[in-house]
């Protein structure tokens, strides 16, 4: 039963760390778009920024969402057996 609260506490753990990052890269997306209106950005500069930060900024926080997803629905499934 010890093993299971602690395996439990270190999952908690991880998907915090794991909400956090997604959060974190969701607004460094939102910032670049931002600072890119603000700045004036010519279309080759949102091409550029939107291909080498934006765009991938976003996936990574989406597949951080879908791990602790993924991995909520395991553990949930582990401990129904």
């Amino acid at each position: 039963m010890d093993k299971h609260r602690a395996h439990r506490r270190h999952l908690l753990i991880a998907w915090f760390y794991e909400v956090i990052a997604a959060l974190i890269l969701f607004a460094g997306a939102a910032a670049t778009v931002a600072w890119g209106v603000v700045a004036g950005w010519e279309l080759g500069v949102w091409f550029l920024m939107g291909s080498l930060f934006i765009a991938p900024a976003i996936i990574a926080a989406l597949l951080f969402l879908a791990a602790n997803r993924a991995q909520g629905l395991y553990d949930a499934e582990g401990a129904t057996k």
